[in-house]
């Protein structure tokens, strides 16, 4: 849409295959979950796919696929960092979105049913929003690790955040189970937020940390699930943990100032 008169510049739908019970393979509407302006260029997530688009013709320029959704994306020194579902952590070529490297970093978790110990399944945990601070790029894992990633040396030292009940994640966990595979998490569940980076400001993060509306769950826990974190990027260490209650979707914050009987906060 143009910005000098509102008019429509270009317009077009990406689409994929999917099957339904009566009518087979049908044609249905992606699910755009990001879009950014990265290096001077226009990049979306939709399903499983990262793609540069050229917005005046409605054309795909390039696009890297993965095997479950691409949660956040960044660029970094030339390149497309991305996290996903699966717990990958991967780089994309800058220029044509080839797939340059991709470590499976998030754990692997057991979770045991709280009301039958003898039930038990293996989740695959997600990794979630990047950031980056002093050329140093970081993501948050669904257990609440802050993760560093070294890329001399191609390792992820770690930093538990360890704000959040371990029992609260293997509740929300076993609350999305199937069988013995979790359902897809985030895109369906718009209360479930896990961590997110909400803002910066000179060494501190402000997080937002795993927003648990789920009736059931707070239910069972009796106690709220949800805070703001803020953390000390040059320490890695968490400096205060503020609880309240919210509705996690519509939950934000941001670093600010403001005066009180002469004094600047």
């Amino acid at each position: 849409i143009s910005g000098k008169d509102g008019s429509v510049i270009s317009s077009f739908r990406l689409t994929c295959s999917d099957y339904d019970e009566n009518l087979g393979t049908v044609l249905k509407n992606s699910y755009i979950y990001k879009m950014e302006v990265l290096d001077n260029r226009t990049f979306v997530i939709y399903d499983y796919t990262i793609a540069e688009i050229d917005l005046v013709t409605g054309t795909v320029i390039a696009s890297y696929t993965s095997t479950d959704n691409i949660w956040d994306m960044l660029w970094y020194q030339g390149s497309i960092a991305f996290v996903d579902q699966d717990g990958y952590f991967g780089l994309l070529n800058g220029q044509d979105l080839s797939l340059v490297e991709k470590t499976k970093v998030a754990n692997e978790r057991t979770v045991t049913a709280p009301y039958n110990e003898e039930y038990s399944f293996k989740v695959q945990l997600n990794l979630w929003d990047l950031f980056e601070y002093k050329d140093k790029l970081y993501f948050i894992s669904e257990d609440g690790i802050i993760y560093q990633y070294d890329s001399d040396s191609k390792t992820y030292p770690q930093y538990p955040l360890d704000v959040v009940d371990q029992e609260v994640l293997d509740l929300f966990l076993y609350d999305n189970n199937f069988g013995n595979t979790t359902i897809q998490t985030g895109i369906n569940n718009s209360w479930f937020n896990s961590y997110q980076v909400v803002d910066i400001k000179d060494n501190m993060a402000l997080i937002k940390c795993f927003f648990v509306d789920n009736e059931s769950i707070s239910e069972y826990l009796s106690r709220e699930c949800q805070c703001f974190v803020l953390y000390d990027l040059e320490t890695m260490e968490v400096v205060k943990t503020i609880d309240f209650k919210s509705i996690a979707s519509r939950a934000n914050g941001v670093f600010s100032q403001y005066t009180k009987d002469g004094v600047l906060h």
